[in-house]
């Protein structure tokens, strides 16, 4: 059976809930706030473990969050390669989500970027060729990542997000899943229109299954000329925070365990669908049979 292994970040969220996001000046009392385990690496890991059987995580947090191990272990997923590390702190994200279940975050990086060539080296040393290697734009040595997992005939997808000018300088065309938003995707082309995103990134990467969300529109996906859509689902949003760490998980999943390219994006659509309706971010985030079940029309 193949692997999936999330090569990324471990959060400890922290969510304010508020009638509208906070404007420069401005102090605003939440109506309420919570705490989450959270980290994009995190949240794709346990969205993957939904639906697949298999999935490490690897990831770095401090000394003293070992409470966090044992949060992990809970949805399944294996922490063989969480590291805790002396002398710094968890990775932290303060997350404000208004009335329409919007959200602006701010994030401390903290260990998330202590990655080493050793350390990846020892991750990439037990997989296989064939596994798969899931990416963020939230830790460090992103294109060693790649580069030596290309070399090891393991599969890579990224998830450019937080999207920033450095992600253009990586060696995305060697990737066999690129899956970002209408911002990234305007950021990596220089295009606005979904469509002409979607032909820019594909020319720029031909031999990449390119993946664009469109957050209640659905989604689009190129692969080798051939684009496929689908539309979205029409639901009340309440927390969109993982939205698209659900999208992603539920998409690789089902790429991984040989759906048609249309069904993995339909299922994908559907469990973002889902997510969006809940607070939280990994705890928002359904299950394969509450997903299937909506597919199915039950």
């Amino acid at each position: 059976m193949q692997r999936i292994c999330v090569i990324g970040s471990i959060n400890i969220d922290i969510v304010f809930k508020v009638a509208s996001i906070v404007r420069p000046g401005e102090t605003i009392a939440s109506e309420s706030a919570a705490r989450f385990l959270g980290g994009k690496g995190q949240n794709q890991a346990v969205a993957l473990r939904k639906a697949w059987p298999e999935v490490l995580l690897a990831g770095n947090i401090g000394a003293s969050d070992g409470w966090i191990l044992d949060e992990i272990a809970t949805t399944g997923v294996r922490t063989d390669f969480v590291c805790r590390l002396e002398g710094q702190a968890t990775g932290s994200a303060f997350i404000q989500v208004d009335a329409k279940g919007q959200n602006c975050i701010v994030l401390d990086k903290g260990a998330n970027h202590r990655f080493t060539k050793a350390s990846v080296d020892a991750v990439l040393a037990a997989l296989s060729p064939g596994d798969l290697v899931v990416l963020q734009n939230e830790i460090n040595l992103l294109a060693y990542i790649m580069e030596e997992s290309g070399k090891r005939g393991i599969r890579t997808a990224f998830n450019p997000s937080p999207f920033d000018a450095s992600i253009a300088k990586l060696p995305l065309d060697g990737l066999d899943f690129l899956v970002l938003n209408e911002v990234e995707g305007e950021g990596l082309s220089g295009e606005r229109d979904p469509e002409r995103i979607l032909a820019a990134l594909g020319k720029r990467c031909p031999e990449t299954t390119v993946v664009l969300t469109l957050g209640a529109d659905g989604a689009m996906c190129i692969r080798r000329g051939e684009t496929v859509r689908v539309a979205g689902r029409r639901v009340k949003a309440v927390d969109t925070t993982a939205a698209g760490d659900t999208f992603m998980g539920f998409f690789l999943a089902g790429i991984v365990g040989g759906l048609p390219l249309q069904k993995a994006l339909e299922r994908a659509n559907i469990a973002a669908s889902i997510s969006v309706t809940r607070p939280g971010a990994a705890i928002s985030i359904p299950s394969v049979e509450e997903v299937d079940s909506v597919a199915s029309g039950n």
